[in-house]
């Protein structure tokens, strides 16, 4: 578009809910108001009269609000901005004439350097008066949040970037007028992506300005940006600024970017369900809101150019403006505006709707010209609802009640069956020549003209005579209608079912079933009415008990899918109702049918399926059907059979047939999106116990890991059923899910900047790191110090929380750190070295989100009562229910397996988990800490000595003592409220125990020592000494062992830690077997020594004597030859005789362990010699080499494993932690998506051991092949029926009788022919 003097003069905006049109008149700023297009009134504002409507600069925009209640009345506020065309140009250090956009007559009357100051306007239609904000000074793109709260949120797109403000409802006084001092939030300033400010860039350097750029990307509450760099579409929301959805673009679309002739379009669905997207292009793809995937993307190919897509009547159609090339008589193409109704879950062959006659539909009047590329101020819509303005009267009109569409979209029963008249069959006297009484006629046959034909003589010629092979009856009712003159279609409604069939050729006995719908129950319907024409029928039908009304018009207003689907559903479960073989095999044959309706359709017209699986619960119909090879050809296809694919079958990339959603689509009442149960869980709860009842469970788990690389979307119904599955006994498939690649190769595309350099350091020495980031709008950095402070100030005076103070604070330091450079903000970040990765994924959405209200709301409470109980009572445990836990918490508290603990997205989460619980632990250390100091201080245990009384300061002595004791009574009840939590059996571990014990036993040391000093009940003798150093000594062994167990705290310490406790388990076995043996030589020492004087054996001692040692002389250098000195034994005391104990005995030999062979070589004894032997052999030479390689052993698997057991160790501290009440909430919050960095080497490790499981494991989640022969010995391919067992008269005759079924077979018959004649008796 080109700036031009002829400015469009009226511009139109809807409402958020679509009630309430505006229109404005840009020359004589006139506003018109109306609430859904009745009772306009105009509104009499004069605050315009500054603004020169005449400056071809002026550019405006408009937009109105959802009606407001406010309480004796309702307002309604309209939003006017006016702005310098040229502001939407991005400033550059070119130099730039705008003379290009200016006609000749502007340059002429001196309007190119007259600028437009910008002003926004929001006003109130009750008072009609201005209401004062915070962006009366700034002009672009104004839009109105649809939101439920009473506040009404406005929000302004402009050069500069986003702005969003806040009108509080209480504008009105109790007296009915406006307040002068309106409670008006400040505005928040957002700048816009990066992507965006090189769009703006680019439209800068060419001839298009940015305005049409800014209005598209505005849809409902979310701001759109295309990522070309990357092909994604960003959806941000404009309530808190934060990334709310990712959707990749398809690479078809990407390579068509060039070839666009419009500007990008983006539509949401009134149920918030669907999305519509148009690149430019002549295509349109259509995503799922809740997952991001991307269902279908269909092509115009006879438009130019798309305008404008919007969904209307209830979401079903989608509504699209475009252009085509109309090829004139002189050669030339002129573009014409179309209508085109994409009617989405149409199943016929042609679901798109052309209307090319659009001027009595859109009624632009005659300014209007199809080559302008901007149409924004022409349409509006919002809800579903569609309006236009005639840019010369300036008549509103609205374009989806238009009759003609009507018309188009819901054509009568008389239009659509023009070609054949349908006639209405008198089911109850339209007999014609038939003998038989009426009340003996159990099968009805019609012919097409409506006459009644004789049932015996045209069981030849019928297609099918029994429907239902379910029903023991043979004779139950049921009516036929022949759909055409040939008699090769027939529709016949049984007892629960109507099913049409066709004869494919002259031969009676091949036939297809083209469509089937079942009741869904055991019981009967009840006809209506019932017409038939050529090649179609019309029933209306009830069901009694049900109180349910169903019409079906085949072809054409039926759903042959959907209704497929259930009766797949339905006949699998009248699967054991069957007793015959001969009605088994038509049950075979009915259900394979149906099963080929399915197929027909995913051959012919894939996109009717996608898009009804994305509404409709197709998927659910088919796993409660058993259709195991239809499901298995949904989500896989066949591939060339190698090493690393044996079964030749793999995951769809592309053309999704399924897709994983967790919302059901809404009735047309319900404004809230409900939740469902999702297609995993059904599968689980549907599964039986043996291993071939659980394949559907594995085939969609490993469809949506395998699409997981592609789009983590594809896993958020996933992270929901794994608690799931441990609880039904299918771990074996998490454990394969687990060495899936996404787990641990799931790139993202983000913006790097948002990586702080303490991240990228972190991420270049540990293996994981994951990333706290907040994808999305960063805030607009301050430029006075002012502004600053007003900010801070109205942080401090909205949320006076500890939570929400800490995350404006969060964001208010990140807007003052970083700079800014034009439009976004950029930091000098080091690239991302060769010893990281790049960012990725966990893909598991939700992984840590807690269900709502799983925990207090604490806001409310007054901040001193939080801090005092704080401190006077340890934090109790809120979370008892395992239904509220995130299914993080509730999969690490049922699996501590490898698998599990062994990839990098579990470690990512473990460590994003890890800073709020570490924080928490430190404070726990820190507090044992102090308390041991004390411990020590007060006691003297670090001094020479021993200290029962105070000899220092009393009163410092007494303030030690009040420390210690608050310090240990808050660590021990600590204990006593996880005690109470856990249970006896689940607490007792060695951890609590050391934690319990440590805490109070030196509280019972110090109580009891308190109470003897006081009452002066304790002594100075030695025994009370002894005693007394005896506790404290076995207590400080027991506050040094707790301190070593709590530097499990810290990642090597705990790894060590683990080693020690891993060698420990795997020895005491081997261990308690050698103490065996040890008490066994031990004890046989002990017999043999225990008194030597009673066997006569004395020990031989040795003798001494006293030398001169300046003498060398052996000869003279005995002083006192005469004297001898010689040792003595006491054989009966232990000093002297080790073995005369038993326990000493023990002990004793024990140490020969160690090298001590204490007091052997004094006992000159043959026996004991033989003993000491024997044990040198096994105790020393065997068993302590074993226990060494034992040990070594135990070490290195605890080394291999130590990475995983810190991760598992951490978890329980995070689990333990999680639960607990957290007054000033979550330090971290828990995001949809966890991203993280790391060391490429052990991400590529982790990829090879992945491989390598997965080659060495046979593939669970696909089954095996003697399952898959089990399963699918019943279903066919697409194959037509043969004709065994498929005629009437096969259904009727007796099969011989040489088996007990035959016989079974015959007693059937002559019960059903006593009965008939009973029957005929009584008539």
């Amino acid at each position: 578009m080109s700036f031009r003097s002829d400015l469009p003069t009226y511009h139109v905006a809807l409402s958020p809910d679509g009630q309430n049109v505006v229109t404005l008149n840009t020359v004589t700023l006139e506003m018109t108001i109306c609430h859904n297009l009745k009772d306009a009134k105009k509104i009499n504002y004069k605050g315009f009269r500054t603004v020169d409507t005449q400056n071809p600069r002026l550019c405006w925009s408009l937009a109105i609000s959802n009606s407001i209640n406010l309480g004796t009345h309702s307002d309604t506020l309209i939003g006017v901005s006016c702005f310098d065309r040229t502001d939407v140009l991005i400033k550059s250090t070119k130099r730039r004439s705008h003379k290009r956009y200016f006609s000749s007559r502007d340059l002429e009357e001196g309007y190119l350097n007259v600028r437009v100051s910008p002003y926004t306007w929001i006003i109130s239609t009750w008072y009609q008066e201005r209401i004062p904000t915070s962006i009366d000074d700034t002009g672009g793109v104004i839009r109105f949040l649809a939101d439920n709260s009473p506040d009404t949120d406005v929000v302004m797109i402009h050069i500069q970037g986003i702005s969003r403000t806040t009108i509080k409802s209480n504008y009105s006084d109790d007296g009915g007028k406006l307040k002068s001092d309106l409670c008006v939030k400040l505005a928040e300033h957002f700048l816009f992506p990066m992507i965006i400010a090189t769009d703006i860039s680019a439209a800068a350097e060419g001839s298009n300005p940015n305005l049409q750029l800014f209005q598209r990307s505005v849809e409902k509450n979310f701001f759109m940006a295309e990522n070309y760099k990357f092909d994604l579409l960003e959806m941000y929301s404009l309530k808190t600024g934060e990334l709310y959805r990712t959707f990749h673009i398809r690479e078809e679309e990407v390579d068509k970017r060039l070839e666009a002739h419009g500007s990008a379009i983006f539509e949401i669905s009134r149920n918030d369900i669907l999305l519509a997207y148009c690149r430019g292009t002549n295509s349109i793809s259509i995503y799922l809101m809740e997952n991001s995937l991307e269902i279908v993307t269909k092509p115009f190919p006879n438009l130019y150019r798309i305008n404008s897509i919007d969904f209307c009547h209830s979401d079903e159609n989608l509504f699209i403006i475009g252009e085509e090339e109309k090829d004139e008589e002189n050669g030339s193409t002129e573009l014409v505006t179309v209508i085109l109704i994409w009617q989405l879950f149409n199943e016929s062959e042609n679901s798109v709707i052309k209307i090319e006659n659009t001027h009595n539909i859109i009624k632009f009047g005659k300014k209007f010209s199809t080559k302008q590329t901007e149409h924004y101020h022409r349409f509006a819509s919002a809800s579903g609802n569609i309006v236009a303005v005639n840019e010369e009267t300036g008549e509103v009109c609205s374009i989806v009640d238009h009759p003609e569409l009507n018309n188009a979209l819901n054509p009568s029963i008389s239009s659509i069956s023009s070609k054949s008249k349908l006639t209405e069959l008198d089911l109850q006297s339209n007999r014609g020549d038939v003998s038989t009484p009426l009340a003996q006629i159990y099968h009805y046959i019609y012919t097409l003209d409506g006459n009644f034909l004789d049932a015996k003589k045209e069981s030849r010629n019928i297609i099918i005579g029994n429907a239902e092979p379910w029903v023991r009856l043979k004779q139950h009712p049921r009516i036929s209608a022949y759909l055409n003159n040939e008699k090769t279609l027939q529709v016949i409604l049984s007892f629960t079912t109507i099913q049409v069939w066709r004869r494919n050729d002259s031969s009676k006995y091949k036939r297809r079933l083209l469509y089937i719908w079942t009741s869904g129950r055991d019981e009967r319907f009840d006809i209506q009415n019932f017409k038939i024409g050529n090649d179609e029928f019309f029933v209306e039908l009830s069901l009694p008990f049900a109180k349910e009304h169903h019409t079906i018009h085949w072809p054409h207003k039926c759903s042959t899918l959907r209704d497929a689907c259930k009766a797949i559903e339905y006949l699998n479960r009248q699967r054991g109702e069957p007793i015959t073989p001969n009605k088994k095999q038509q049950f075979r044959d009915l259900a394979r049918q149906t099963r080929n309706i399915l197929k027909r359709i995913i051959n012919k017209n894939p996109e009717v399926w996608s898009m009804a699986d994305a509404r409709y619960e197709i998927m659910q119909s088919l796993i409660l059907g058993q259709c195991v090879s239809l499901i298995r050809s949904i989500l896989f296809k066949k591939v060339e059979k190698d090493d690393k694919n044996p079964r030749g079958i793999s995951s769809k990339l592309s053309n999704h047939l399924h897709f994983p959603r967790i919302y059901k689509w809404p009735e047309e009442k319900e404004n809230d999106l409900q939740k469902k149960e999702t297609d995993l869980q059904i599968a689980i709860n549907s599964a039986g116990d043996r291993r071939k009842d659980t394949i559907i469970v594995g085939y969609l788990l490993n469809y949506y890991s395998d699409n997981a690389m592609i789009n983590a979307g594809w896993m958020f119904t996933a992270t929901q059923v794994l608690p799931e599955l441990y609880d039904r006994n299918m771990d074996y498939y998490i454990h394969e899910l687990f060495y899936k690649p996404c787990f641990g190769a799931k790139e993202i595309k983000i913006d790097t900047s948002l990586i702080s350099r303490g991240d990228l350091f972190e991420g270049r020495i540990k293996p994981v790191h994951s990333l706290y980031i907040k994808p999305g709008l960063k805030r607009k950095p301050a430029t006075k110090q002012h502004d600053r402070k007003a900010q801070i100030i109205q942080v401090i005076k909205s949320y006076f929380s500890y939570e929400r103070l800490l995350e404006e604070v969060e964001e208010l330091e990140e807007t003052i750190k970083v700079k800014k450079t034009g439009l976004f903000m950029t930091e000098k970040h080091d690239p991302l070295g060769p010893t990281t990765t790049n960012v990725r994924i966990v893909p598991l959405p939700n992984f840590t989100v807690y269900t709502p209200g799983a925990f207090k709301d604490h806001s409310k409470v007054p901040l001193f009562r939080k801090i005092l109980k704080l401190f006077t009572w340890p934090r109790e445990y809120v979370v008892t229910e395992e239904a509220n836990l995130s299914p993080f918490l509730r999969v690490i508290g049922r699996d501590s397996s490898a698998a599990l603990f062994s990839n990098p997205a579990m470690a990512a989460v473990i460590d994003y988990k890890w800073a709020s619980a570490r924080d928490y632990c430190l404070r726990h250390f820190g507090l044992f800490v102090v308390f041991a100091l004390l411990f020590s201080i007060i006691t003297g245990s670090m001094e020479d000595g021993v200290h029962l009384k105070p000899n220092t300061n009393f009163k410092l002595y007494l303030f030690f003592q009040l420390i210690f004791f608050y310090l240990g009574y808050y660590l021990l009840f600590t204990e006593i409220v996880q005690l109470k939590h856990d249970g006896f059996v689940k607490y007792f571990t060695l951890y609590n125990c050391f934690d319990f014990v440590s805490c109070a036993a030196p509280l019972c040391l110090m109580i009891a020592s308190n109470i003897l000093s006081v009452t002066n009940l304790g002594d100075d003798s030695l025994s009370s000494k002894e005693a007394y150093s005896i506790f404290l000594a076995f207590i400080t062994l027991m506050m040094w062992g707790e301190f070593f167990l709590m530097l499990r705290f810290f990642k090597q310490p705990a790894n060590f830690i683990y080693i020690i406790l891993n060698i420990l388990k795997k020895i005491w076995p081997f261990f308690a077997f050698m103490l065996i043996v040890i008490f066994g030589i031990g004890h046989a020492m002990f017999i043999l020594l225990r008194s030597p004087n009673e066997i006569g054996l004395t020990p031989s001692g040795s003798s001494y004597s006293i030398l001169n040692a300046s003498d060398s002389n052996p000869d003279t250098n005995n002083l006192y030859p005469n004297i001898s000195v010689a040792q003595s034994f006491e054989v009966n005391s232990v000093t002297d005789n080790y073995f005369s104990h038993f326990w000493k005995s023990v002990e004793s030999v024990f140490f020969w362990i160690n090298g001590r062979w204490d007091q052997l070589d004094q006992w000159n004894f043959i026996p004991l010699d033989i003993l000491a032997i024997v044990a040198s052999i096994l105790l020393v030479m065997i068993m302590q080499n074993m226990l060494i390689a034992l040990m070594t052993n135990a070490f290195e698997e605890a080394q291999s494993s130590g990475e995983d057991a810190v991760l598992r160790h951490r978890a329980d501290l995070i689990a333990e932690y999680e639960i607990l009440e957290k007054p000033f909430g979550f330090t971290r919050k828990d995001r949809r998506y966890i991203y993280y960095i790391g060391k490429i080497d052990y991400q590529n490790d982790w990829m090879d051991k992945a491989t390598t499981y997965r080659s060495t494991h046979n593939n669970t989640l696909l089954g095996d092949e003697e399952v898959d022969a089990e399963i699918l010995e019943d279903e066919d391919s697409d194959e037509e029926v043969s004709k065994d067992g498929e005629n009437e008269k096969c259904d009727e005759e007796l099969i011989s009788k040489t088996s007990l079924q035959e016989k079974v077979q015959g007693i059937e018959d002559k019960l059903e022919k006593v009965l008939e004649l009973l029957n005929s008796g009584k008539e």
